[in-house]
């Protein structure tokens, strides 16, 4: 994740180096959760059946080369090819070290597990930019498309160490297709639940920056309030994971819910830096409690569908809701402004937070 995040900052400059036009930079960005969203459930669902290991050291190294390609996209459609490909060696590793997180928890502490994992994502998505922002600014684009390929390769060497695992026995509902765990009553609400919170995530992210700018909070202000973002999502993840254990699992998820689109709501009534970091801060509070309850409700219908398939179609759910966020939030803007981007997610997000708890009532009970 520090990785992807190095390079994210890169990408506008890169691409218009390349005189990608408005629709053709869409597309690269949209190529990488485009990848992700296909792969995601084929990973896992395969890793069911054959075993984690060599599909995290398998992704690993397909980052490393994704990475070491970016210099050698010479146009715009080589570009979304490369970005393409980096998705999908990231679909791989990110839903198979999931899965393998999942399982290697005692039972009863998966919460705990996908609490650890999320730690990892987010202390990753970070401190990537920085990372990314110093050798750039040293090595120049390059260098720091190299540095990332060299620490994924020495990653992917580095995970050929660990557990081969034990042979898993393939649940009788995994030759069904991604279509029947989708519809699952027990993952209906989990999914839209994770399409939705991408949704809102998306709005942060992207539209943070422009709504602080009507503030006078400069560049520097924008990097600390992203910064504290995701730096508190990291911070709480642990403690979450253990309320997820030893708490109602779905109350939490839709608690955490309603906090980060009632959050989202009031950003436009923000007049400060300290107010929009409070703002900032409570859509983080509300994901942390969320997140590794609604990854734990996966793993548990996992026990039906296989825990690779079904944490595959959880991370397909997110990667259409990144997709669709700066598509909507964009028209959104056009017409409503950019305080009609932080209404829209707020509102989808409670519209969300309503039909995950209806629908849920049907997903495995807390433990």
């Amino acid at each position: 994740m520090a990785g992807l995040g190095v390079i994210s900052p890169l990408m506008p400059y890169y691409a218009r180096a390349l005189d990608a036009s408005g629709l053709l930079l869409g597309l690269i960005f949209a190529a990488f959760p485009l990848a992700r969203g296909i792969f995601s459930p084929y990973a896992g669902a395969l890793s069911d059946r054959e075993g984690r290991r060599w599909f995290v050291v398998a992704g690993l190294l397909g980052f490393a080369l994704a990475s070491a390609l970016y210099p050698f996209a010479a146009t715009a459609p080589t570009l979304f090819l490369v970005r393409f490909l980096h998705g999908t060696a990231a679909a791989v590793v990110i839903t198979v070290a999931m899965a393998s997180m999942a399982e290697s928890a005692p039972p009863g502490h998966e919460g705990m597990a996908m609490g650890i994992y999320h730690t990892a994502i987010y202390l990753g998505m970070a401190t990537g930019p920085f990372i990314g922002g110093v050798i750039s600014e040293h090595a120049g684009v390059e260098g720091a498309f190299a540095a990332m390929a060299l620490v994924a390769s020495a990653t992917g060497l580095l995970a050929l160490g660990l557990p081969g695992g034990t042979p898993r026995t393939t649940p009788a509902s995994s030759g069904h297709s991604f279509h029947a765990i989708a519809t699952d009553p027990g993952m209906k609400g989990i999914l839209v639940f994770r399409a939705v919170h991408a949704l809102g995530r998306g709005g942060i992210l992207a539209f943070v920056p422009i709504f602080a700018s009507t503030l006078a909070i400069g560049p520097t202000g924008v990097g600390i309030l992203l910064f504290v973002h995701i730096l508190a999502i990291a911070v709480l993840q642990i403690p979450s994971g253990e309320l997820a254990d030893h708490g109602n699992r779905r109350g939490l998820v839709f608690a955490g819910s309603v906090v980060s689109s009632v959050a989202l709501l009031l950003i436009p009534f923000t007049s400060d830096f300290v107010t929009l970091l409070l703002a900032c801060s409570a859509t983080s509070l509300g994901t942390a409690l969320s997140m590794p309850a609604a990854a734990t409700m996966a793993v548990q219908r996992g026990k039906v569908w296989g825990v690779g398939a079904s944490l595959g179609v959880f991370n397909t759910a997110f990667s259409i809701g990144m997709i669709i966020s700066p598509l909507l939030s964009g028209a959104v803007m056009d017409v409503a402004g950019v305080f009609g981007v932080f209404w829209t997610a707020g509102a989808i997000g409670l519209l969300g937070s309503l039909y995950f708890w209806v629908m849920s009532r049907e997903a495995v009970p807390p433990r």
